[in-house]
C-alpha cells in the first residue's frame, strides 16, 4: 500500500515482493550470450564458424559445449524473460489504476534508456551489442500489449510463415 493507504504501489517492486526466479534467470541468459559471443574476441591461424581451430585439446569440447547448450538457446530465453518483465510493469501499473498513456510513456522511456545504452556500448566496448535492439523492440512493442489474443496469433503466424518460406524457398 502506499503511504496514504489508497492503493498499490506504483513505484519499482520492493526487494522482498519480487520474484528472484526471473530476475536469476535473466542474469544468466545474459552471461550466457556474452558467452556465446566470447569467441570472437579469440584469435587463430585457423578459424572455422568463428572459433579458432589451433588452440588446445580443450577447445573442440568447449566449442561443443556451448554451441549445443548456449548458442541460439539464450538470446530467445532473455527475450522471453524480457517480455514477462515487461508485461509484470504494465500489470503492475495497472493495478495501481494508472493510465495506458502514463504506462506506454513510461516504458518507452525506459526504451530510450535501452536505446541509448546499447548505443554507447556498441561504440565503446561492443559492436554486436543487443541492448539498442531491445530497446527498439520495447518501443514498437509497447502496442502490442494492448492487442488481443487472436492478433497476437495471426502476427505470430504471419512471421512464423515468412521465416519458413524463407528458409524453404530455392536460392
Amino acid at each position: 500500500m502506499t503511504s496514504s493507504g489508497s492503493g498499490p504501489e506504483s513505484g519499482p517492486t520492493g526487494v522482498s515482493a519480487r520474484a528472484l526466479g526471473p530476475d536469476l534467470a535473466r542474469g544468466f541468459m545474459l552471461l550466457f550470450i556474452a558467452l556465446a559471443n566470447s569467441h570472437y574476441f579469440l584469435q587463430g591461424r585457423s578459424v572455422l564458424g568463428g572459433f579458432p581451430q589451433d588452440g588446445s585439446d580443450l577447445d573442440p569440447v568447449v566449442t561443443w559445449l556451448i554451441a549445443t547448450f548456449v548458442d541460439g538457446r539464450a538470446f530467445p530465453m532473455f527475450g522471453l524473460l524480457f517480455g514477462y518483465g515487461i508485461a509484470r510493469i504494465a500489470a503492475r501499473q495497472t493495478e495501481a489504476g494508472r493510465s495506458w498513456r502514463s504506462t506506454r510513456l513510461l516504458l518507452w522511456r525506459r526504451s530510450l534508456f535501452l536505446v541509448v545504452l546499447g548505443f554507447v556500448d556498441a561504440m565503446l566496448f561492443y559492436v554486436g551489442d543487443i541492448l539498442g535492439a531491445y530497446g527498439v523492440l520495447l518501443f514498437l512493442g509497447v502496442w502490442a500489449l494492448r492487442w488481443k489474443d487472436r492478433t497476437i496469433l495471426l502476427v505470430a503466424l504471419f512471421f512464423y510463415l515468412l521465416s519458413w518460406a524463407g528458409s524453404v524457398m530455392p536460392r
